[in-house]
């Protein structure tokens, strides 16, 4: 199976566009994911495979997909990276018609409350979702990473030498 037949459909999940007539050809997710591909190769060095990858034969050599080159970070970081691209384009889209506002007879239209949705999906959609699994994969294992993060007081403080900045004494302690 070559990485088209496996990462085309998930973004096509992604983005909604998995129905009976969808919004985007193949074609065209394949250019995108290539695009993406080629983005995601420079910001990450540490990839499974060194990938050789050509925007106009629209390629990824090795395939991230083939069982033996299976790469399913870099499987994960396309689908999601294209996804937020594709997201983008459709933001432009609805930008370009938002604020239109028709009427005839007693019939209206009014798109200016759309943006506002597409907005939120780049906030917490497919691009923050990018995001976030670029600085797990990044930091490694998160679950590693975790801290305390509270003040420290140890068996020697004295909350009468504590100053405040106009130059009080910070604490209750009179001399």
């Amino acid at each position: 199976m070559s990485w088209p037949e496996v990462i085309i459909p998930a973004v096509r999940i992604i983005i909604n566009d998995d129905g009976e007539i969808a919004t985007y050809s193949d074609e065209r997710l394949e250019l995108t994911i290539v695009v993406a591909a080629q983005l995601i190769n420079q910001e990450f060095t540490d990839l499974e495979n060194d990938y050789t990858i050509s925007i106009p034969e629209q390629t990824i050599d090795p395939d991230p997909s083939d069982e033996d080159t299976l790469d399913n970070k870099f499987i994960n970081l396309l689908i999601l990276k294209t996804s937020c691209f594709i997201d983008h384009a459709t933001l432009r889209t609805k930008a370009a018609a938002a604020g239109i506002s028709a009427r005839l007879g007693p019939a209206a239209l009014d798109t200016k409350g759309n943006l506002e949705g597409f907005i939120k999906l780049l906030e917490m959609g497919p691009c923050a979702a990018y995001e976030q699994l670029k600085t797990e994969l990044m930091f490694g294992n998160t679950n590693m990473c975790h801290a305390i993060m509270s003040a420290f007081v140890n068996n020697k403080f004295d909350p009468s030498l504590v100053w405040q900045r106009d130059g009080s004494r910070f604490g209750a302690y009179p001399h």
